[in-house]
């Protein structure tokens, strides 16, 4: 089954005049305009658009309670053939309304608690501090000693001349780049900027929230791996990379509470249906 790659929107790409500029209304041989009249039919025409999509939704919405009716059904078999029923282009018209629905949730999920953002303060280049670092290795979180920055960044010798620059997330440091001897270590952490990032988990968070909480620390990630290559350098670009991290974590966030639990569930529902039918 294919993956509505961005959730929450409605297909009407085809629509006239989705995405596009207003023209002005054709005038009739021997007509004219006023600019009232133009612009009551310009909102005349969006309206109508608008009808169009609210049509549209209305029908995935349908679809999608339609969908959860099933949840009523007597036995697993009987609801694991109706997912067998369903095609591709169903389940993604019940996705898309799911997602609708969670989008909300997960944008509020995402606004509480702060977001990461660039200080309004530059990087200290005269911190260097020994300490002990926590560092995320992929496997496991173990202990090194290393060089303590600013602004959350690190320094770790790991061979002759190779130096690992990491970028805490939470209570550990991670690896988002090497380098070749300490002052090429220095010089590619210092390019990372100093960010502010989100406030502390209440001691009650949700599933949701800790999700959502980990997903802004790998933004902070993000923009410091581009940073040491190149990619961004400069504010813009970085407020830039924020952004566009951010809006996938909206888009992940939204599907993880939308539409992929039931596509999950469609999918080991018809794997079910299949096993049945060949036994």
């Amino acid at each position: 089954m294919r993956r509505q790659t961005r959730p929450g929107r409605p297909s009407i790409g085809s629509a006239p005049g989705c995405g596009r500029r207003r023209r002005p209304p054709r005038k009739e041989p021997g007509q004219s305009w006023t600019s009232q009249q133009a612009e009551d039919v310009d909102d005349a025409k969006q309206a109508h658009l608008d009808a169009k999509i609210r049509q549209v939704e209305a029908r995935e919405d349908l679809a999608a309670a339609t969908f959860g009716l099933h949840d009523n059904m007597t036995t697993d078999a009987e609801r694991d053939a109706y997912y067998a029923s369903l095609s591709d282009d169903e389940v993604d018209t019940i996705t898309r309304a799911l997602n609708r629905r969670a989008a909300l949730v997960a944008e509020q999920a995402l606004t509480e608690g702060g977001q990461p953002g660039l200080a309004s303060t530059p990087r200290d280049t005269s911190v260097y501090t020994a300490g002990a670092l926590a560092m995320e290795t992929g496997s496991g979180v173990t202990d090194v000693e290393g060089r303590i920055l600013d602004g959350g960044t690190a320094i770790y010798r790991r061979g002759a001349s190779i130096f690992v620059i990491l970028q805490r997330k939470g209570d550990a440091y991670h690896p988002v780049a090497q380098a070749h001897g300490k002052n090429d270590a220095l010089t590619k952490a210092h390019r990372i900027p100093v960010m502010t990032g989100p406030d502390p988990l209440p001691p009650n968070a949700t599933e949701m929230q800790k999700h959502a909480h980990a997903m802004k620390g790998d933004v902070a990630l993000v923009v410091a791996r581009r940073a040491v290559d190149g990619y961004a350098s400069t504010p813009s670009a970085h407020q830039a990379t924020i952004d566009e991290e951010m809006a996938e974590a909206r888009d992940t966030l939204t599907d993880s509470v939308g539409g992929d639990p039931v596509r999950a569930d469609i999918h080991d529902g018809i794997k079910r249906h299949r096993r049945v039918l060949r036994e």
